[in-house]
């Protein structure tokens, strides 16, 4: 029950604003209006709020900008909240003084991914939601669009008294994102290297000691003998733990490398639209 309060009480003050702009309006202070009804859509989005928004930009001589939100206003009524029925009535008065009026109209090619559109003509350039017609003054005019992820494009377009003209505004495509894979550790490979270097060593120690062996057998003399003998037992020291050390790095390398391959493998794909994780795991 308490979740609900702060959605209530929302609810509660956006009722008021609208209350607080139709007031305004009804004074003729139609642009502090249209901020109730800016502030009320921020609080609590209803089609309603677009459609008093077309209503005041009509009455404060927007036209095109009250084209724009009654078109907003036809698009999210629903049949729970449908546009109340002066909208029509507000939209035929529309029609009739744009025909009377020298708005040129800008019809819009627009991706599905543009939700907003801006230009210094309509509205203050403040943005409102996406239409597939625009009524512009005679000028230029740079039209801005907005998608949801704010990517934007924009476009000139150049216009005169009662003119038609038909502009494609297209977001880019987003550029694709190369596939991700984990790699493989190099620590196993390490290990393995350093065991072979280590055991390749102690080859060439072995190699050596038993060259020089056979050579102080051949011309042995009992004086030196026992210092002969205590060299020999440090080269087989040396050589033992050479051989040992390279076997143990070589066992490490290739445990830590089997355990690599068993281990669960994570991999990402991102693209424009979609993101996927995917978790491998071999027996």
């Amino acid at each position: 029950m308490l979740t609900l309060v702060p959605a209530l009480a929302s609810a509660d003050r956006a009722d008021d604003l609208v209350t607080e702009g139709q007031e305004l309006g009804k004074q003729g202070r139609f642009r502090e209006a249209l901020g109730k009804f800016r502030a009320a859509e921020e609080l609590r989005p209803r089609a309603l709020h677009a459609c008093l928004m077309g209503l005041a930009f009509l009455r404060d001589d927007q036209l095109g900008a009250s084209g724009l939100a009654f078109a907003d206003c036809r698009r999210r009524g629903t049949a729970a909240e449908p546009p109340p029925s002066w909208v029509s009535v507000e939209e035929q008065a529309l029609a009739a003084r744009l025909a009377e009026s020298q708005l040129g109209t800008v019809e819009l090619e627009l991706s599905p991914e543009i939700i907003m559109l801006s230009t210094p003509a309509i509205a203050d350039g403040d943005p409102l939601a996406a239409s597939r017609t625009l009524y512009l003054p005679a000028g230029n005019h740079m039209i801005r669009g907005r998608s949801r992820d704010g990517r934007t494009v924009a476009i000139t377009v150049t216009v005169s008294a009662k003119s038609s003209h038909t502009v494609v505004l297209q977001l880019a495509e987003r550029a694709p994102v190369a596939p991700f894979t984990e790699s493989a550790p190099k620590l196993p490979w390490i290990a393995i290297g350093s065991g072979a270097a280590l055991a390749t060593i102690g080859a060439l120690v072995h190699v050596t000691a038993l060259r020089d062996a056979h050579g102080d057998a051949d011309q042995a003399a009992a004086a030196d003998y026992d210092a002969k003998l205590d060299r020999y037992k440090t080269t087989r020291l040396v050589t033992v733990s050479l051989y040992a050390a390279g076997a143990a790095a070589i066992a490490t390398g290739l445990f830590l490398r089997s355990r690599h391959k068993h281990a669960p493998q994570l991999s990402a794909d991102v693209t424009a639209t979609r993101a996927v994780l995917a978790l491998e795991w071999h027996r």
